[in-house]
């Protein structure tokens, strides 16, 4: 017998026998019960009902004989009715009333109550007192008077008689209640010795004992069938187990084989997989979650870290091959118990990867589960040295790709930009004890080098932004070179794409050409035709705008907040190829501010109602004297609250418009709390008010919150060298105003 039945055995409190007979004797004992109740219920019952049936009787009877004697108030007949009556021992009491209420014969003392029959009544009552009966009848002559007769019996002989029987049923009841308990125990006894019988031969199979005699079946009851079924069963499970001692025997010796032959296949499949393990580029091995590792794990994990030392851990293994980088690991690892986070996210704690001087290795972390349970993790280790080799070829490649199509498309502008970004190199690099100036460079030329695909020179330059911002004005040795030393590798890759094409050659569009021809053929004059071929010598600031417009729209959509629409208005405006291009360097930062400060992202602007799309307006304009350049957009406009705010910790004034615009413009003014990749350092805006102020330029700031804003830049123009010009148009009158100096302004009006 088992530990379990045994344990069941000491906790049964009651045999089936027991409870076998508790059972019937409760039934007998409530039966009985019940059955003595009802019937002596009943029988109190009808002999209360008998009694009130022979008051009524003796009230009709007794009321017709006393009538006389109400009619003729004769005392004698009511005494002799009422000593016949009497003679009954269950009499207590006989009261008769004539119609006034007054007694006119009475044997026995009546009750108080009585007197509430005083008043007589028209039909006979029964009236259950405490200890009696009384009826109340109406007593009515022939002659005409009318009383009242009371009659009392008495209930004692029947509380007597009740009592009696009480008596009787409960010994009676006693008497079938151990009648009853004498056969529930033979019953009992006789299922429960039967029953046990079956119980403890089921007992001895469940322990094993299957060589258990067969049970000896009496009668023929629904017990019998139980035995006789249990012996039944017994002679199939010997001859099961039998059978299964037989095949358990064969299959054991089948599996011994096929065990052996799995194993010999299994080794071979280990060595096959030892050695892929050993030839790929990448580790492999598994730890515990406790930091332990396996045996097993792949032969360049040992080239790189060295072979483990036995028992060592993860943490240890890693510190020993990579100083200082154990401690690292085994915070990470002490995560993964910390079951009230996703295990993504505990994954993800673990470090991604470790670089020194000679490595440079990658870590994916990979769980091994075991249905819901995790129990060990992969680790994956891979040299990151070729990738990030083959990731910078990729990054160089398309940035050579990007490099092509600026160049075709816009061939001065790109050796423009070639010029001018090796002119700001030479200055970043050079000595200046100015921080402020040394970022504002470093941020034009991350802008400029952005607008014509030279991604890697816009990482570079971000990277050393942060040096600057957080290190000394002038760049480190080291940083200094990486910059010139990437710059030197650009240039020369864009060298021979740009081949020998001459500095001296003029680009000339097909409408410039048309142009001219149209004013030919009208019989323009010579000296306007001069005019308009000189002026192809100045660059048009419709190709300042375009660059600007191309450029807003691929910084959109890194930003996540394309679609958007820029439109140009360059108003046939044409500048000196040189003279502006300190204003043009830093325009980008303008624009740049327009898209990541000014518009709002696409669901931002419906849920402000507005397009979709946001809108981005360049327009240059020349009138009276006087070149503007506008930057305008629909976004959510400028809080000058929030400009004020700031440059009062700066204790910049802010006491009208003109003051929040400068404090706008100031060094390190900025509305982000953290510089990101496109702006937040607060250099740009600074760095297009100093290239503005270099030409005698202002700047002017319109603004309205939810609205938009347009950043206006004005010069004055006159004749002493100004370089703008609008491009001349064909009309029949030809008025020309020339300047001297840099360039030309022609102005011809329609």
């Amino acid at each position: 017998m088992s530990a379990a039945d045994s344990g069941g055995q000491k906790r049964r409190r009651f045999s089936i026998t027991q409870k076998l007979l508790m059972l019937f004797g409760a039934a007998t004992v409530g039966l009985v019960v019940v059955l003595s109740g009802f019937f002596l219920r009943q029988q109190i019952s009808d002999s209360r009902a008998a009694l009130q049936r022979k008051a009524a009787a003796y009230g009709a009877l007794s009321a017709r004989q006393v009538a006389p004697a109400v009619a003729f108030d004769d005392r004698q007949t009511a005494r002799e009715v009422f000593d016949a009556v009497a003679l009954d021992n269950d009499i207590e009491s006989m009261t008769l009333l004539n119609a006034a209420g007054e007694v006119l014969h009475a044997r026995g003392a009546a009750g108080s109550w009585i007197s509430a029959a005083k008043g007589g009544v028209r039909e006979q009552r029964i009236v259950e007192l405490a200890d009696k009966i009384a009826v109340v009848s109406p007593v009515v002559s022939a002659e005409g008077p009318r009383g009242t007769l009371v009659i009392e019996l008495s209930t004692r002989q029947l509380e007597a008689a009740v009592m009696s029987m009480t008596l009787t049923a409960v010994a009676v009841g006693l008497f079938a209640i151990a009648v009853g308990m004498l056969v529930a125990y033979v019953i009992a006894s006789s299922l429960g010795r039967r029953i046990g019988a079956v119980a403890r031969a089921a007992v001895a199979v469940s322990d094993g004992d299957l060589d258990q005699p067969a049970i000896a079946v009496k009668g023929s009851d629904e017990v019998s069938d139980l035995a006789q079924g249990f012996n039944v069963m017994m002679r199939q499970i010997q001859r099961l187990f039998s059978q299964a001692r037989e095949t358990a025997a064969t299959e054991k010796s089948r599996l011994e084989h096929l065990v052996q032959e799995r194993t010999s296949e299994l080794d071979r499949r280990t060595a096959d997989m030892r050695l892929v393990l050993d030839n790929v580029s990448q580790g492999f091995l598994t730890v515990g979650l406790d930091g332990t590792m396996s045996r097993e794990r792949s032969a360049i994990i040992d080239t790189w870290l060295g072979v483990p030392r036995e028992g060592e851990s993860l943490f240890e293994y890693i510190d020993r091959a990579l100083p200082g980088k154990g401690d690292y690991m085994r915070v990470g690892w002490e995560a993964l118990n910390d079951d009230w986070m996703p295990l993504e996210m505990r994954l993800g704690q673990l470090p991604a990867e470790f670089r020194t001087d000679k490595l440079h290795l990658g870590f994916a972390y990979q769980p091994i589960q075991d249905g819901d349970a995790q129990h060990k993790l992969l680790v994956i280790v891979t040299d990151m040295a070729p990738l990030a080799e083959r990731a910078r070829a990729e990054s160089e490649e398309r940035e050579l790709v990007q490099v092509v199509r600026k160049l075709l498309g816009d061939h001065s502008g790109f050796r423009e930009y070639i010029d001018e970004a090796s002119a700001l190199i030479t200055d970043i690099v050079g000595p200046d004890p100015d921080r402020s100036r040394r970022q504002r460079l470093l941020h034009t030329l991350k802008g400029n080098s952005a607008i014509f695909g030279f991604d890697s020179m816009v990482r570079l330059c971000h990277e050393l932004e942060e040096n600057v911002q957080h290190g000394a004005a002038e760049l480190s040795p080291e940083d200094s070179q990486r910059l010139t030393q990437a710059w030197d590798r650009l240039r020369t890759k864009v060298a021979a794409l740009m081949g020998g094409r001459s500095t001296e050659l003029i680009e000339v569009s097909r409408a410039d050409v048309q142009h001219v021809v149209a004013n030919l053929n009208a019989g323009a004059r010579a000296s306007l035709i001069t005019r308009l071929i000189r002026s192809w010598e100045l660059e048009p600031a419709e190709s300042r705008l375009s660059r600007l417009s191309e450029y807003t729209r691929s910084l959109a959509g890194r930003l996540e907040k394309a679609p958007i629409s820029v439109e140009i208005e360059p108003n046939d405006v044409r500048l000196h190829p040189t003279a502006w291009v300190g204003f043009w360097q830093a325009m980008v930062h303008v624009v740049r501010n327009a898209v990541d400060h000014g518009l709002e992202g696409p669901d931002a602007r419906r849920a402000a109602g507005k397009p979709e799309a946001g809108h981005i307006r360049l327009r240059t304009r020349l009138e009276a004297g006087r070149f503007q350049v506008f930057v305008s957009d629909d976004g959510c406009g400028i809080d000058w609250s929030k400009i004020a705010r700031l440059a009062q910790k700066r204790r910049l004034p802010t006491d009208n418009h003109q003051q929040l615009v400068a404090a706008l413009l100031s060094d390190g003014m900025t509305t982000r709390e953290q510089a990101s990749q496109t702006s937040g350092r607060g250099v740009g805006l600074s760095a297009m008010r100093d290239a503005c102020a270099a030409i005698g330029g202002t700047i002017n700031v319109q603004t309205e919150l939810g609205k938009g804003t347009t950043f206006c830049f004005t010069f004055q123009v006159d004749a002493q060298g100004q370089p703008v010009v609008p491009a001349p148009r064909l009309s029949d009158s030809r008025q020309l105003a020339a300047v001297g100096g840099m360039a030309f302004a022609t102005r011809v009006e329609e």
